[in-house]
Order: structure tokens, then sequence, then C-alpha cells
């Protein structure tokens, strides 16, 4: 009995360290911008786009 507790105790824990590693993988990796947002911060006929040191849009004309 002590022996069988040892061994759950033993892969629960394993299991919640795997489950941390995972989401730490999972968190460090985020998904990159969509190409409609990249298209947004092009400028155009009527607005100035500027991306450093803030994103500043600026109406045009």
């Amino acid at each position: 009995m002590k022996r069988t507790l040892k061994i759950l105790g033993v892969s629960l824990l394993g299991l919640i360290l795997l489950a941390g590693l995972g989401f730490v993988i999972w968190a460090e990796t985020p998904l990159g911008p969509m190409p409609e947002a990249l298209a947004a911060l092009q400028s155009g006929d009527g607005v100035r786009v500027e991306t450093a040191p803030w994103l500043t849009f600026t109406p045009q004309g």
C-alpha cells in the first residue's frame, strides 16, 4: 500500500511538472501579427504611420 502511494505521488508530481513545462513552452511562443495588422501599419493616402518610438497614426491632408 505504501509503495503504491509513493508511485502515485511521484507520477502525479511528474504529470504536474510536465504540464507546467508544456505551459511555459506554449507561453513563450506567441503567434506573430496577422497580415491584416501588418498591412494596417503601412502609410496610405490619408494617414501617416510612425512606429518609433510609439505607434503614431497622423491624418494627412
